[in-house]
């Protein structure tokens, strides 16, 4: 738990910090730029019945971290890591003496304010170079206000423009984005992965799921960024293609057509970007209702095999199925479930580790 202790803060008034850089500018111009700036103005979230709203000469608009105040501590060691102290060579937008911290309004059956651990997020890498991170947040309640954490956001590229990048990769396919992808991209998948840039590329064509599945629609949707992780965008997808091509992924021998219409379940998907806006991380093939669709409530590459009839030759290549250790515990007798667990450690200390942590989702 973070513990405020009263007490006046001192705070430096010091210059921006050196690594701010100005607001993103996508290939065309700017005004994808402009229109997106409008439209944040426009619909800034006005404040709460009996929250507090503080003038723009309080708390100006600020791409960098305010310094948190000195006597904002953690229990334990972690301290000096989260509490935002300024060390030597850092840089931070000041407050005025005697500001209060900014807070974020809460709902109105909350009487309280309270720091919480899990909302510190950690600082990101680039380069050189660490891309710190806001202030411990407050507690926000059950649903966050994700226009004004997304309003907070210290990322060069706004959450329109982050949008419009991603949505342009997604169409050209990612995989053929080779420049716009950085040198420590990493592709994740629920089986695959991770993968680094020249083995994503391999591995998309040696699938070749595109002359396979001419027709596939991706039917993408719902692409948003995130609000804790301003630099990532999600999007939702549920693609639908018939099998009209060869299907090289298929050992020995190619899969010849079946002309069989396969639906996937909804999936998640995600791009997390660069203050270049180069892409560092992608994951695909997260399903979200393994209930829908003909493809065994298998995503990605893995629901097009099996559901053609070329499975992969290994337990996740195929659907879903209780474990016979699930079916034991989860019997009426506590004799049963008695029996798992002693199976369990029984296993754990006899068989060798690379066994007993081996994937064992499916069976059959």
């Amino acid at each position: 738990m973070f513990h405020l202790h009263k007490g006046k803060h001192k705070h430096k008034h010091t210059e921006p910090a050196s690594h701010v850089r100005a607001p993103f500018k996508p290939a065309g111009g700017d005004g994808l730029a402009d229109a997106a700036r409008g439209a944040h103005d426009q619909n800034a979230p006005a404040p709460r019945a009996g929250a507090s709203h503080p003038s723009a000469g309080q708390h100006p608009t600020v791409h960098a971290v305010a310094a948190a105040p000195s006597d904002l501590t953690l229990d334990g060691d972690e301290s000096a890591q989260t509490t935002g102290t300024a060390r030597e060579g850092d840089q931070h937008t000041a407050l005025a003496p005697d500001t209060p911290l900014p807070t974020t309004p809460l709902p109105a059956d909350k009487g309280r304010t309270a720091l919480t651990r899990d909302a510190v997020p950690a600082a990101r890498t680039t380069g050189d170079k660490a891309v710190e991170r806001a202030a411990p947040t407050l507690d926000m309640g059950l649903f966050l206000d994700e226009e004004a954490l997304l309003a907070a956001s210290t990322f060069p590229i706004r959450p329109a423009e982050l949008v419009e990048v991603a949505k342009g990769i997604l169409a050209k396919g990612v995989h053929k984005c080779q420049d716009q992808l950085a040198e420590d991209f990493a592709f994740s998948a629920p089986f695959i992965g991770p993968l680094d840039k020249q083995g994503f590329a391999s591995t998309m064509e040696y699938l070749d799921l595109e002359s396979a599945f001419p027709d596939m629609q991706a039917r993408i949707y719902h692409v948003r960024v995130d609000p804790l992780e301003p630099h990532r965008v999600w999007l939702t997808n549920r693609p639908v293609g018939r099998h009209l091509g060869y299907l090289r992924a298929r050992a020995p021998a190619p899969l010849p057509p079946t002309g069989k219409l396969v639906e996937l379940p909804p999936q998640t998907s995600s791009l997390t970007f660069d203050e270049q806006g180069k892409v560092t991380s992608f994951t695909m093939g997260y399903v979200m209702d393994r209930r829908v669709g003909n493809s065994g409530g298998l995503g990605g590459a893995f629901g097009l095999l099996w559901a053609v009839g070329a499975a992969f030759p290994y337990p996740e290549g195929r659907p879903w199925e209780a474990s016979w250790q699930q079916r034991l515990f989860n019997a009426s007798s506590p004799w049963a479930k008695a029996a798992a667990f002693l199976i369990d450690r029984l296993s754990s200390a006899l068989l060798p580790s690379w066994f007993t942590v081996s994937h064992s989702r499916n069976t059959g």
